[in-house]
């Protein structure tokens, strides 16, 4: 995974899309990578679970503690 993102970031201009895996990718390795490339457009994370809500905000407050 961390082979394909630093592949793919130099060719997304807009968007990171991830459907959220923590088993196989951690949010600071995944971000550190898109710095690292250069990335400058907009995070956008699929979660799921009985608490949606609840997932997404957990995933956004670990995401703006790496950004």
């Amino acid at each position: 995974m961390e082979r394909g993102l630093r592949l793919i970031y130099p060719l997304a201009l807009a968007v990171s899309h991830v459907k959220w895996n923590p088993d196989r990718l951690s949010f600071a390795t995944a971000v550190a990578i898109s710095k690292e490339m250069g990335f400058k457009g907009a995070y956008s994370l699929e979660t799921g679970g009985p608490e949606p809500y609840a997932v997404v905000q957990t995933n956004l407050d670990r995401l703006l503690e790496y950004l």
